[in-house]
């Protein structure tokens, strides 16, 4: 239908008001992804997805913490700071009460961006790796971590995804235990988009992915590789390269006193 392709979400609402055979489709785009930014109106929300219909259309899950400075506009600018500019995300224990009343297993994407994770209170951190558990679809972006520790309980607490993107991530501190590396579930991704990392270390990342795992195969693969160590990514194109229907690499180092130099190959 035309109406899946209209982006503004005010031209939806027209939509939805003229015809009662739009109604349905129209909502299903306008509630699918559910948005929360610090500035949210977290009462608002409630009060609409406290309804089992609106409810009913979400699919997707972003939890935006705003921490980059200048990155947003208006009101969203800095919004996740405090007064002193360190990161406060007090808001979204306030946001888990909304969060519980969606079903689990229907949500298919959680999206979580721009987030100092270990700043996050641990009872919601368990929230979040507990109730969206189902989800088919991760995206981490701009997580600072604090510890790899606590990276790899991240992505281990998805075990049905069908589909990881990951991009500016970092931790400070190597404490992961080896049993968190040596995961023998099966991984069959449609997609892995592996980006630019705050600090270019992609070898225990690589070691969780391939794990102890009897399957792990991916269909399509973005990679960017920042690291001057390659021996991680040749192990890990070598594991994939039977299922890989795409491959998009690229290169990218900045070296100190160095102009920044990549290649992109597919």
């Amino acid at each position: 239908m035309i109406i899946d392709f209209i982006p503004d979400r005010r031209d939806l609402g027209t939509c939805c008001l003229a015809s009662r055979f739009l109604l349905s489709r129209s909502r299903s785009h306008l509630h699918r992804r559910l948005r929360l930014k610090p500035r949210t109106d977290l009462p608002r929300c409630e009060d609409i997805y406290s309804k089992e219909w609106p409810r009913g259309y979400v699919k997707e899950v972003e939890i935006l913490g705003c921490l980059t400075p200048n990155a947003y506009a208006g009101d969203d600018a800095n919004s996740g700071l405090n007064d002193d500019g360190e990161p406060d995300h007090r808001w979204i224990d306030k946001a888990v009460p909304l969060l519980r009343i969606l079903p689990s297993k229907q949500i298919e994407c959680l999206d979580l961006r721009d987030l100092s994770w270990g700043d996050i209170s641990p009872g919601t951190r368990h929230f979040l790796l507990t109730h969206f558990i189902w989800a088919r679809r991760l995206t981490l972006s701009a997580i600072d971590f604090w510890n790899s520790n606590q990276m790899f309980r991240t992505l281990s607490a998805f075990p049905h995804i069908r589909g990881l993107s990951m991009e500016n991530l970092s931790w400070h501190r190597a404490n992961h235990a080896r049993s968190q590396l040596e995961n023998t579930t099966d991984m069959r991704l449609q997609y892995l988009h592996v980006g630019q990392t705050e600090f270019a270390r992609y070898g225990p990342f690589v070691k969780w992915f391939l794990g102890k795992r009897e399957n792990v195969t991916v269909d399509e693969a973005f990679v960017v590789w920042e690291d001057t160590e390659v021996l991680s990514l040749i192990i890990l194109l070598r594991r994939l390269v039977l299922s890989l229907k795409s491959l998009v690499y690229q290169q990218c180092m900045v070296m100190p006193g160095c102009k920044c130099s990549q290649s992109r190959c597919r």
